[in-house]
């Protein structure tokens, strides 16, 4: 069953990856590819760490973390959006690019 969740995750790590080099090349393009996999991997496993679990909503969590800033989610504001559990886990991601201000975007980057 390891064997099995490795191979998902590999899967969907890789199509992460591809994503974001073809939309987002200017985003990437100044990180080693170690480093790149494991900014990557640090966005899925914090994207996990508040209960996201589909592909859309992870894959859109890791985009924020290159675009925003690798540690957005840890803004008092997103952080707080992304911990309501009034609003299914999935569908909180998709929520701060509309509940937050721009102000809000740039500082969480910072």
């Amino acid at each position: 069953m390891a064997i099995f969740s490795t191979l998902i995750y590999g899967a969907l790590s890789s199509r992460i990856a591809n994503h974001l080099l073809e939309a987002y090349p200017e985003a990437c393009e100044d990180l080693p590819p170690v480093w790149f996999a494991a900014r990557i991997d640090a966005a899925i496993e914090a994207a996990a760490g508040f209960g996201i679990i589909s592909e859309r909503a992870i894959a859109e969590f890791v985009t924020k973390s290159f675009l925003i800033g690798p540690d957005f989610h840890r803004h008092p504001r997103v952080n707080s959006l992304l911990n309501d559990e009034s609003i299914e886990p999935d569908f909180r991601v998709g929520l701060i690019g509309i509940l937050l201000t721009s102000d809000e975007l740039r500082e969480a980057g910072a």
